[in-house]
């Protein structure tokens, strides 16, 4: 979605009424651009971000829809909430607060948040392709029912999308083994951001490992596969030579494998960031030796200069 304040990434498939959606195009004062056989309906004041979000899925919605395997993307509509409220009426309540964009594949349409409104504005365009991905793998698969995980893994995997912390997010939670077991990420995802994180994290390596054991496969060798075999279980089993419940196993100890604390630690930009850290530590405790050493030596220093101001008692040996 990507997260960093969390770049939110949403595709409610079947949660919201798209009625409500396709309403919007009909709502006074929203003004329409197009290009090709993408619309976007959008506020007057909105007009600059609409036509950013335009120009993105424009230019990359042709290369998203040939990795999905299609010819060409076909029509999409997109709806951009100029506030959260407008956000919430278009979705109907079904996208978490961290969300900035939600699709119905069924439909060709994405809604989403103006991206002043956004988590995260400076990755709105990554949200744009993310949704497109979403419409893209949903044309492909032609109403085969696939679970949540798979839902976000192929969108992301489409997108191009990936970064380095999500990678930390795994490793973190398989050494603590909190990792969320697929079948219970096959409706929904966490309402929590950084349980959200990991789900997603988890989605995007369990395709990655689908279309490992699958050959490896492309996406769209692995979304035809699924559409040929008219259901998601037989899909995967197709693929991996699995059931889905031993593929959703299976794909969940490779990620202790391939993100353990000695694999991720051994990435020279890990360790780079690990010894800066380590560096910085060091020279933090060694300043805050130096400080109490001063202080030590103030200490003793007005020690002497407050004896040797001390007037000089009499002796009392005759000798004076």
């Amino acid at each position: 979605m990507r997260l960093r304040a969390f770049t939110a990434l949403c595709a409610a498939v079947a949660l919201v009424p798209v009625a409500v959606a396709q309403a919007a195009a009909d709502a006074p004062a929203r003004e329409r651009l197009s290009r090709g056989d993408i619309t976007v309906f959008y506020r007057v004041a909105d007009a600059r971000p609409a036509a950013r979000i335009l120009e993105v899925a424009a230019s990359r919605g042709g290369s998203v829809a040939h990795s999905a395997g299609l010819a060409e993307l076909g029509q999409v509509t997109i709806y951009v909430a100029s506030t959260g409220d407008e956000f919430r009426v278009l979705t109907y309540g079904g996208v978490p607060d961290w969300g900035a964009g939600c699709a119905f594949p069924d439909r060709g349409v994405i809604v989403l948040r103006n991206p002043v409104t956004a988590p995260d504005p400076l990755h709105m365009e990554d949200v744009v392709v993310h949704e497109i991905a979403h419409i893209a793998a949903g044309r492909v698969l032609s109403g085969v029912h696939v679970p949540r995980w798979f839902h976000e893994g192929i969108a992301m995997t489409l997108a191009g999308e990936w970064r380095l912390p999500r990678s930390s997010v795994l490793a973190g939670a398989g050494a603590a083994g909190g990792l969320i077991p697929l079948d219970e990420l096959a409706v929904a995802f966490p309402a929590g951001a950084a349980d959200a994180m990991l789900a997603y994290s988890e989605s995007f390596y369990a395709v990655r490992f689908l279309m490992e054991e699958a050959g490896p496969a492309t996406p769209a060798e692995v979304l035809f596969a699924i559409a040929e075999a008219g259901s998601f279980e037989k899909g995967v089993e197709a693929l991996s030579g699995r059931t889905l419940q031993v593929f959703e196993r299976d794909a969940l100890a490779s990620f202790k494998g391939r993100f353990g604390w000695g694999v991720f630690l051994s990435r020279w930009n890990v360790m780079f960031v690990v010894l800066a850290l380590l560096m910085l530590a060091g020279g933090a405790v060694r300043l805050a030796r130096s400080r109490r050493l001063l202080r030590e030596w103030e200490s003793e220093e007005r020690g002497r200069s407050h004896a040797a101001h001390r007037p000089a008692r009499r002796s009392d040996s005759g000798w004076n």
